[in-house]
């Protein structure tokens, strides 16, 4: 939470959360978090989370999520708050198709999913095209599985009718979700602070995942998120920085010596939230992996 700058006045929402798995394909450069929470996460935070993930590890690698709840029983309101996110997953539909499901206001109906179709080809083209793609999003993002029950609305303006009272029933709820979003995405934008450090070569290897290693290496490159640090003079008069960095995977202890009186500014610098690419030797010392 802290690397992805989550304002403290939503940490609640995540409280008792943890990763439960992180996949990483080194081939196609693609990284997939498994979170787990106590409750289902608002609508409107679940995007906020996933741009927010996006764009935080965007120069390391393509990243994606999915979610599971402890309880997880969304309403009819949650239910179309949720809506929109679902019909933009579902890519592999027609135009047509894509811009009918996106006006949709779904109902709960004896523990299904409602939704209208125009006519009875839509109707059919719903039932054959959305069964399996919505139950993928639906396990990705947290949600019950419920089967989707699709009714054909013989008269489009009583479909109209249905379509204004529920949007007016929702405005509320709507407009206080637009301005929550506004709010939380500007209060990101101004804790968010890139920080860029180098010392020594530039590093052109790929990093191996920390997992990875079990034994004592000469040269290796590995990445990852800064979360403590500790630096301090010797009486040599060189500095040390001593730092401990994870990539979800595992975590590791860095080791740094000073070269010169120059690279003491650089190592004071260096903050708890970055995220570095370090090489070196590995050293089994104890019950740490030291780099």
């Amino acid at each position: 939470m802290e690397q992805l700058q989550i304002p403290e006045d939503i940490l609640h929402h995540f409280k008792n959360g943890y990763i439960k798995k992180l996949a990483i394909s080194k081939e196609s450069k693609t990284w997939h978090f498994y979170i787990h929470l106590d409750h289902l996460l608002p609508a409107e935070l679940f995007e906020l989370f996933q741009g927010r993930l996006s764009q935080t590890f965007r120069e390391i690698a393509k990243v994606s999520c999915s979610f599971s709840y402890t309880n997880s029983e969304p309403d009819e309101a949650m239910w179309n708050r949720y809506w929109p996110l679902i019909a933009s997953e579902l890519t592999t539909v027609s135009p047509p198709l894509a811009s009918a499901l996106q006006k949709q206001v779904v109902k709960l109906v004896e523990n299904k999913l409602a939704l209208v179709a125009q006519n009875d080809a839509e109707a059919e083209a719903m039932k054959r095209k959305l069964a399996e793609p919505f139950k993928q999003i639906s396990i990705r993002f947290g949600l019950p599985l419920l089967p989707l029950a699709i009714s054909v609305q013989e008269s489009q303006e009583v479909y109209e009718e249905f379509v204004r009272k529920r949007a007016e029933e929702d405005h509320s709820k709507v407009v206080e979700a637009m301005l929550e979003k506004k709010r939380v995405e500007d209060e990101m934008s101004k804790q968010v602070k890139d920080a860029n450090l180098s010392m020594g070569y530039t590093i052109k290897d790929d990093p191996t995942p920390l997992e990875a290693i079990v034994d004592e290496e000469r040269r290796i490159t590995v990445q990852g998120y800064v979360f403590a640090t500790d630096i301090r003079e010797l009486r040599s008069g060189r500095t040390l920085l001593t730092f401990k960095i994870t990539d979800y995977t595992d975590s590791i202890l860095v080791k740094m010596f000073s070269r010169d009186k120059e690279d003491v500014p650089v190592m004071q610098a260096l903050k708890k939230g970055m995220w570095l690419k370090v090489r070196g030797g590995i050293q089994m010392i104890r019950l740490y992996a030291i780099l």
